[in-house]
């Protein structure tokens, strides 16, 4: 609290206790020691008093934190402002966004720092992304880091899809940040069709062992699996072969399963079954 405030607020407090006091005095000698009242006027007057004194202090208080508050978010605006103008003065002077990330890392500031710095300069997560790409960081270390920062798996796909990366690309960039191909499955299935998805899958060279479990396990209906098999030219002789793949221990169980693909792939290539 500040020194002036402090000693108005004193003052105020011992000019109240003086008065409290005095009228304390004063009401001893009008009403008789003894007499039957509820409470004496004194008292009464020095509760108001009191109270009155307390809430000038609550409001001295919190002008105090109002001006702390708004001191701190002034220095916020005047170091984005100073370090906005730093940062157009080495763009004038020809410097590189690498160049400038290396000032920036010997002045001891943080990755994050740095991705907030550049961020304030109106840059794009994919031109932010690109600028620590180009320091050399591996694509699983900028994953990990923007991670942190907050962005989520569905945002950094869309960076590396405006880098216009190949999916062979983002496969591996996954499988080295420890995804799972059920996690692959889950991130890509509400971007695209499932006969879009299991055809990619292939091209991926992921199991299709794999890939039929997971349907399974997500209970997706077997019309929807003829579909994908057939939209990938899948003989029903091939899909035998998986489903004896998945079925080792239970010869029989997977025969209805090929029977209706078989019956599918025959009706819409238009051969007809004897």
């Amino acid at each position: 609290m500040r020194l002036a405030d402090l000693a108005l607020l004193v003052a105020t407090l011992f000019i109240a206790s003086c008065n409290a006091l005095s009228s304390s005095e004063q009401q001893q000698r009008i009403v008789p020691p003894g007499a039957d009242i509820p409470r004496s006027l004194a008292a009464a007057s020095e509760d108001i008093t009191v109270k009155s004194s307390l809430r000038y202090g609550d409001a001295l208080a919190a002008d105090e934190n109002d001006e702390e508050r708004g001191l701190s978010s002034l220095k916020a605006k005047i170091g984005a402002l100073f370090n906005k103008l730093k940062y157009k003065y080495w763009v004038k002077r020809g410097k590189s966004e690498a160049e400038i990330y290396n000032i920036w890392v010997k002045q001891g500031k943080t990755d994050k720092q740095i991705y907030n710095l550049l961020a304030q300069q109106g840059n794009s997560d994919r031109n932010i992304y690109d600028v620590f790409l180009r320091q050399r960081l591996s694509d699983a270390q900028i994953y990990f880091m923007f991670r942190r920062f907050g962005k989520s798996d569905d945002e950094i796909y869309k960076i590396w899809k405006e880098q216009r990366r190949y999916m062979s690309d983002i496969n591996r960039i996954w499988l080295r940040v420890g995804k799972t191909d059920e996690d692959i499955y889950k991130l890509l299935k509400p971007k695209m069709s499932m006969n879009k998805l299991y055809n990619l899958w292939l091209q991926l060279q992921k199991s299709d062992e794999k890939i039929y479990n997971i349907w399974l396990k997500e209970n997706v209906p077997t019309e929807k699996i003829y579909a994908a098999w057939f939209s990938s030219t899948r003989t029903p002789d091939s899909v035998l072969d998986l489903l004896q793949n998945v079925y080792k221990d239970q010869s029989r169980a997977h025969m209805t399963t090929y029977v209706q693909y078989r019956s599918y792939f025959n009706e819409n290539y238009g051969i007809r079954e004897w």
